[in-house]
């Protein structure tokens, strides 16, 4: 959705070099960019679901509960 309405916003790209006409800035979402981001999105709640936990599971039963 995010794509869409940046490619409908009317940005303009500044022209590359060599060149002097600006082009319309599109993004084009496929089924590999979809996936790409379900897999880093995945990756990354696993990530930031596991660093707490290694935390927590280093600690003994005792000091666990003495914290809450």
């Amino acid at each position: 959705m995010l794509a869409f309405t940046i490619s409908q916003a009317g940005i303009m790209m500044p022209p590359p070099p060599g060149r002097s006409t600006e082009f319309p800035l599109l993004i084009l979402p496929t089924m590999g960019m979809a996936i790409w981001v379900l897999l880093a999105m995945s990756l990354l709640g696993i990530i930031a679901s596991y660093l707490p936990i290694n935390k927590i599971l280093k600690k003994k039963v005792v000091e666990q509960l003495s914290h809450t």
